[in-house]
């Protein structure tokens, strides 16, 4: 809907970016999205399409879709976030290419507003225990902080 009247969207953008919001074009890499889009828009991350993701593994291609996608957020200074991300092998490879954030059933089924409210730490909010064994091998120690 967005892309039907770019400069008024550009200026729907601009005004949001000024409130200090952040935007993100969704499903990159699939549907309307094109790099004509990307640099009229001036987005600040790029929602990786799920259905490029969900079963990267099972094919080359999509492997090399995503990684260029990838590259060309970090190219650009965007932050990256792959959605449908489903299985501990699929979220150590988009690790292994650099993406910034992941989203999907690897890390938890949808909540309610109530049941994140209710966490008492972002470990309460991941559901799958491979997910969680894997972030705690993977997040870097905690540091301490001396205050004086």
């Amino acid at each position: 809907m967005a892309l039907q009247n770019l400069e008024r969207t550009r200026q729907l953008i601009s005004r949001l970016r000024k409130m200090g919001a952040r935007i993100a074009l969704d499903d990159f890499g699939a549907g309307y999205t094109s790099f004509s889009y990307l640099k009229q828009l001036g987005a600040d991350a790029l929602k990786i399409d799920g259905t490029l993701v969900r079963d990267m593994l099972a094919s080359e291609t999509n492997i090399a879709i995503v990684r260029t996608i990838v590259e060309l957020a970090q190219n650009l200074g965007m932050t990256s976030i792959a959605e449908w991300v489903e299985d501990a092998q699929t979220l150590e490879a988009l690790r292994e290419m650099g993406v910034d954030f992941v989203q999907g059933y690897v890390v938890s089924a949808a909540l309610t507003p109530m049941e994140i409210l209710d966490a008492e730490a972002l470990s309460d909010l991941v559901s799958n225990p491979e997910t969680l064994s894997y972030i705690r091998r993977n997040s870097p120690p905690p540091t301490l902080t001396l205050l004086g």
